[in-house]
């Protein structure tokens, strides 16, 4: 259904503009920025979240992503109020500082959106590649919020067969970033460092 919908042009009668919206992150100078569309139409109360959804993008991309794909949630019934959110380190949202986890992004998710739509509000997910992974675990984390889960080219938790992914996961996060940059002589030796790593 969505790669149909991309395909389409978007609707536009009706369509609610876009707001920018900010959330600082609690105990922090930290901000999450985004992008907010909001209907007074009363299409979406008959679903279990309310027509609240939050959109996470994709590695290096932006809120921008779903410009095409937020009018068809609102011409479908879908939607009500749509965030489209700027990751940490990516758009208009501030830089960490520090490392860039999955678990870190997701606790975010959680976070805005107990600041925008309450904190026992329930929403919907959609997420395009990290942003599918991220929502995932978004997901995971408050499953009696989530009440849709849409992943656009993303997939689970990879882990080895000897290892349940839940022991993966938990071995993942216990270990901290050294903090120390690494360096190489040239750009040939960081890239064949980085495919040796797998990580290409």
């Amino acid at each position: 259904l969505f790669p149909l919908l991309l395909a389409a042009a978007p609707p536009t009668m009706g369509f609610p503009v876009a707001d920018e919206v900010e959330v600082r992150l609690p105990a922090s100078t930290h901000t999450i920025r985004g992008l907010r569309y909001r209907s007074d139409a009363d299409a979406a109360d008959g679903t279990p979240d309310g027509g609240r959804w939050i959109l996470l993008h994709g590695w290096l991309d932006n809120a921008g992503s779903f410009d095409r794909l937020v009018p068809h949630l609102f011409s479908l019934g879908l939607a009500r109020d749509v965030t489209a959110l700027d990751m940490s380190g990516h758009g208009r949202s501030d830089h960490r500082g520090s490392a860039y986890h999955a678990v870190d992004f997701a606790a975010e998710v959680t976070i805005v959106a107990d600041a925008l739509y309450g904190a026992d509000a329930r929403f919907s997910l959609l997420g395009h590649s990290l942003g599918a992974g991220v929502a995932l675990l978004a997901a995971g984390g408050a499953t009696s919020r989530v009440t849709r889960l849409v992943m656009l080219e993303g997939g689970g938790l990879h882990h080895s067969s000897s290892v349940s992914p839940a022991e993966q996961f938990s071995r993942a996060n216990s270990k901290l970033p050294s903090g120390r940059l690494a360096t190489y002589a040239t750009v040939a030796d960081a890239c064949a460092r980085r495919a040796q790593r797998n990580v290409v």
